[in-house]
């Protein structure tokens, strides 16, 4: 099963692949939009990892039930 310091390092790769496609889409590459698209994905993906991960850990229901 994944880790959640996995699905974090999902996420942080969506986030540095957005900024590279950013600075690509400032220098008027042709290709930025689709480095921002892959960045944005990688970045939902990863966030609904770490969601999934918080909701199916056993302690979040003690949390949630104080």
């Amino acid at each position: 099963m994944m880790k959640l310091k996995h699905a974090l390092m999902v996420w942080l790769t969506g986030f540095t692949v957005s900024v590279l496609g950013s600075v690509f889409k400032m220098e008027s590459f042709s290709f930025a939009s689709e480095v921002l698209l892959a960045g944005m994905l990688l970045q939902m993906l990863g966030g609904i990892l770490i969601l999934y991960k918080l909701i199916t850990h056993p302690k979040v229901q003690d949390f949630l039930n104080q």
